[in-house]
């Protein structure tokens, strides 16, 4: 029996699902079409992993068909080279982190360890300059060019130079010859003796009232210790134009250039009986040794050897004293300014009218121009003079 449907029904004359002629054949592709449709050489991205109900990814090796030549941009790619940056990067940040700790630990070591002694003066600063006041100590030890031990008693400051760094313009170092004559407490005197008499803030004041620079800083070290840094820094490579033999200082040296080892340095440093101008020939040959030292300890076969450098330090510390208002880096600052100084800058001495100037009770003294002399720091102070030499007999 045929059911009733009603017109309107859709089930009234369903579809027909079955093949009308026989079983429908999927196309066959040639092998042309075969590879114009490769999805992987079309930038088709490579399917991942499927995932499971669970939510957990199922492990899967993912392996590009045989023949692709595209990676889409959702595969990884290897980081090596990024990883060996990084640690790269890491190291070299410690290391630079750990040299500045080692370098702070050092300078607070070092600045603690520093001998401090009074030498400074009240003077008024109406100036942008900063000074050193540098000087020298022999203690008259019975060494070879001080005399014997008994002969002159207590210690000179044989050594007086003065720093100076303006604001504008050319660094200076200018020696003050330890034979000027200088007056003190009513009593004329040389200027080497006012610190043993008077103490080390009567030099600075002396050395103001010559110069009219206020003097920021004092450094003084011990004379002997030139031949104990030199040894240590393993000798010192110096040019010195002219043939010596002093038997009162010891020095013995033929014109040229050669390595100083300490003792040859401290008698080069004192020699004066053999030079044409005496005192002041000596001076300018403690500039030339103090520069040549500079220059050596530039070098990497110094800086880079620390056990040499390490020893030069402790000589330092136990042999030079700064004044009791500066640190370790008025110390760092002064080598620097020394440099320039030396190197770039300018040298010399004051202007000397008198290189005999005989005092009763005295001996020779040196007289200065002291009108000339002043103007000269004043030049200097204010970036007026050109790098060069300074000063001289006139």
């Amino acid at each position: 029996m045929t059911p009733d449907y009603p017109d309107d029904d859709p089930f009234a004359n369903p579809p027909s699902f079955l093949p009308s002629s026989g079983p429908r054949e999927r196309p066959k592709r040639s092998p042309e079409a075969k590879e114009a449709y490769n999805p992987y050489l079309h930038g088709a991205p490579i399917q991942g992993p499927r995932v499971a109900v669970s939510g957990r990814k199922r492990k899967q090796k993912g392996r590009l068909p045989k023949g692709s030549r595209h990676v889409s941009f959702t595969s990884k790619l290897p980081r090596k080279k990024h990883h060996i940056f990084l640690a790269i990067c890491t190291t070299l940040v410690s290391i630079i982190f750990l040299l500045v700790g080692a370098a702070g630990g050092l300078y607070l070591w070092v600045d603690h360890q520093i001998q401090h002694y009074q030498a400074l003066t009240t003077m008024p600063k109406n100036s942008i300059e900063e000074s050193w006041l540098i000087t020298g100590v022999d203690q008259r030890d019975g060494a070879a060019g001080t005399g014997p031990a008994g002969s002159v008693p207590g210690f000179r400051t044989d050594t007086i130079m003065l720093l100076i760094e303006p604001k504008h313009g050319k660094d200076a170092l200018i020696s003050i010859p330890r034979d000027t004559l200088v007056y003190e407490d009513g009593y004329y005197m040389k200027i080497n003796a006012i610190a043993e008499d008077y103490g080390w803030p009567a030099l600075a004041s002396k050395v103001e009232q010559l110069t009219g620079v206020k003097i920021d800083h004092a450094v003084r070290a011990n004379f002997n210790t030139i031949e104990d840094v030199v040894n240590a820094m393993g000798g010192v490579y110096v040019c010195f134009d002219r043939t010596v033999d002093d038997p009162y200082s010891g020095f013995k040296w033929k014109a040229g250039c050669g390595v100083m080892n300490g003792k040859t340095a401290l008698a080069f440093a004192r020699e004066r009986h053999s030079d044409p101008l005496g005192d002041i020939g000596r001076e300018h040959q403690q500039r030339i040794l103090i520069r040549d030292m500079f220059n050596a300890a530039l070098k990497p076969k110094f800086y880079l050897n620390f056990r040499r450098v390490a020893k030069v330090i402790q000589i330092g510390l136990q042999n030079v004293k700064i004044d009791d208002t500066s640190h370790a880096n008025t110390l760092i600052k002064m080598a620097y300014v020394f440099y320039e100084a030396t190197h770039h800058g300018i040298t010399g001495i004051p202007y000397i009218s008198d290189l005999g100037y005989e005092v009763p009770g005295v001996g020779d003294c040196i007289l200065w121009n002291t009108t000339e002399t002043k103007q000269m720091f004043q030049n200097i102070i204010n970036g007026k003079l050109p790098a060069g030499t300074v000063g001289g007999v006139q």
